[in-house]
């Protein structure tokens, strides 16, 4: 356990020139001037760095953990932390189920090819993480008031990570081709901003979320490049999900939407079919009731418009009724068959459990 002030020295813990080492079940602190680091693995090949606490209290360009000039070498179990610089500094690392926090400044620089698994980043008042190089991220989560991850390089992938940043971008992309699948993007402003010399981004089976609900879109969309996408052209609101399939045909895809808050007793969806702000009944061609169940409004839609949902018609229940009945019919009559009825939203429904006999 390392703790203090320094004015000289500019670590910690400091690892160099070494191969096949370790810092395990560690704690340092440092606080002072610039460039200073908790704990720092230079030039070295093959450290692990296990269950390791390091904070940098003050100092631009500061690092909780820092690896540098090095390849092979693995951060697990371990968290990391800066008032002003990095939280964690990357050159030559992978990082295992550990996190980055930085206040000021980047969560976590990935300065080259890093693979990243289960693993947390956050900044108040800057990037999450900033990617320079190719790098592989899974199942992690970047949270941030400005930029959830800031792409700059490389060719990198995401898959089953979370992006938050509801008073800014969760991910925003200046150069490179990207893939991202099963991703999760919450915002209440920006989705995805694509600028500067950025191609063409991949996103497969892509949720957006507000506190309102979510928009999941099934399969694969290709994101252009130098392309805004914001609450303007995809958004939810309080019982209505849209997507501007006009400004964004490339969203003009299958999706399932879930609306949140819904008080109604039996909600019918609707849909705006000429994006006019005018609602009706939607046809089951096109929207398919998935569940309602404690104000949660679950459907699948085959392309996109505005959808919402309305307290179920009259007319509409008596025709639904009269189909349960001659469901309930059938179901009496089938031989070798053992009855179930359940209710459902004041509608009894019936089906056929097949005798295993």
């Amino acid at each position: 356990h390392e703790n203090g002030t320094v004015a000289t020295e500019a670590w910690r813990i400091r690892y160099a020139t070494t191969t096949n080492g370790s810092i395990r079940d560690s704690f340092a602190n440092i606080s002072g001037a610039d460039q200073l680091f908790a704990v720092y693995v230079t030039d070295s090949n093959n450290t692990l760095v296990h269950n390791v606490t390091g904070r940098s209290i003050n100092g631009g360009g500061s690092s909780g953990i820092a690896i540098d000039g090095t390849v092979n070498n693995t951060i697990n179990i371990s968290n990391s932390s800066t008032v002003s610089g990095y939280g964690m500094y990357i050159g030559g690392a992978n990082i295992r189920y550990s996190s980055g926090f930085s206040l000021e400044n980047v969560g976590v620089y990935i300065g080259a090819a890093t693979d990243v698994l289960g693993s947390n980043f956050t900044s108040n008042k800057s990037s999450a993480a900033y990617v320079s190089v190719a790098s592989n991220f899974t199942n992690s989560t970047f949270i941030s008031n400005v930029t959830a991850v800031d792409i700059v390089g490389g060719n990198n992938v995401f898959s089953k990570s979370t992006f938050i940043s509801d008073r800014g971008t969760p991910i925003l992309i200046s150069a490179g081709t990207h893939n991202f699948s099963n991703s999760t993007i919450h915002s209440n402003l920006t989705w995805i901003s694509s600028i500067g010399t950025a191609t063409v981004s991949n996103f497969s089976n892509t949720t957006f979320v507000t506190g309102n609900g979510s928009i999941f879109l099934k399969g694969n969309v290709t994101f252009p490049g130098r392309t805004l996408l914001n609450i303007t052209n995809l958004n939810i609101t309080n019982a209505t999900a849209r997507v501007n399939s006009t400004n964004s045909s490339f969203l003009n895809t299958s999706a399932t939407i879930t609306l949140n808050n819904i008080t109604f007793a039996d909600p019918q969806t609707t849909y705006d079919s000429a994006d006019t702000g005018s609602f009706a009944a939607c046809p089951a061609s096109k929207c398919t009731e998935i569940s309602y169940a404690g104000g949660i409004a679950r459907f699948n839609v085959s392309s996109f418009t505005s959808f919402s949902v309305q307290e179920t018609e009259q007319s509409s229940r008596v025709v639904r009724m009269s189909s349960a009945l001659a469901e309930y019919t059938q179901c009496q009559e089938a031989s070798r068959a053992r009855l179930r009825v359940s209710t459902c939203r004041q509608v009894t429904l019936c089906w056929i459990v097949q005798d295993s006999q």
